[in-house]
């Protein structure tokens, strides 16, 4: 439920009060591309109240659709709210102001096509290091998920540019792609995705390490799959 109310202020100790709660039932039907339709992943839908000018940047209120396709809200005071919907085969739709009232109760938000890119991961031997570096093993620590540190250590581009409007690790793909680095809600376009070099020296007792550069490439056409897998990028990684 979304509810407002308007209460009269100030509101004495023990006064009672009548208060009109309104709501509307309010459908959310996303558009997708037409080769996302029945695709059998899962559509995300953020949605909550407008508080303040500035566009939620953390976490909201988060929902799927229905095997039609749609959600359904059956309790939603009329006002202004903040509508975001990801699929995985769609580009990143931003964070959209919505007005609901009782003329306005289906919203039909329209998404551009995009795939999710999946870029497998190979470190030497085949697994990741039990000993890494300073900052880098702190990365990996304090995530829950090893997949969100190689989007924020990994360096994505698009047409030669730096690009970091991409989703988070999708629904869909929660239980899949272990050892990738997941880069949801992509435009079409030509991708690279870069191991930045990095050297630490050695110290305490440490041998020190290297990491040096590498990357792949991909392609994402307006007709690509909503998930797209990459070539291997290596990790050459290695003690000095």
């Amino acid at each position: 439920m979304w509810l407002r109310a308007s209460v009269p202020l100030p509101v004495e100790p023990g006064a009672l009060h009548e208060i009109n709660i309104e709501t509307v039932q309010v459908t959310i039907k996303p558009v997708l591309p037409k080769a996302r339709t029945g695709d059998g992943n899962v559509t995300e839908i953020e949605f909550q109240w407008v508080n303040g000018d500035d566009a939620p940047n953390g976490s909201s209120y988060r929902y799927h659709a229905d095997e039609t396709g749609k959600l359904v809200l059956p309790h939603v005071s009329p006002g202004d709210y903040w509508l975001r919907v990801r699929h995985p085969g769609t580009e990143l739709m931003p964070m959209t102001r919505v007005t609901v009232d009782r003329k306005r109760r289906l919203l039909e938000p329209k998404l551009k096509p995009g795939s999710t890119l999946v870029v497998p991961v190979a470190w030497p031997g085949g697994e990741m290091p039990k000993e890494l570096p300073g900052d880098l093993a702190r990365m990996f620590a304090w995530s829950g998920d090893k997949r969100s540190v190689y989007l924020q250590w990994f360096e994505l581009r698009r047409q030669g540019e730096k690009f970091k409007a991409f989703g988070p690790i999708p629904e869909t793909a929660r239980g899949r792609f272990p050892r990738s680095a997941v880069f949801a809600n992509l435009p079409p376009g030509k991708y690279e995705i870069h191991v930045p070099a990095q050297t630490w020296e050695a110290e305490d007792g440490d041998p020190g390490y290297s990491i040096r550069h590498t990357f792949v490439e991909a392609t994402i056409g307006e007709d690509s799959p909503a998930f797209i897998e990459a070539p291997e990028l290596r990790i050459d990684f290695s003690s000095l």
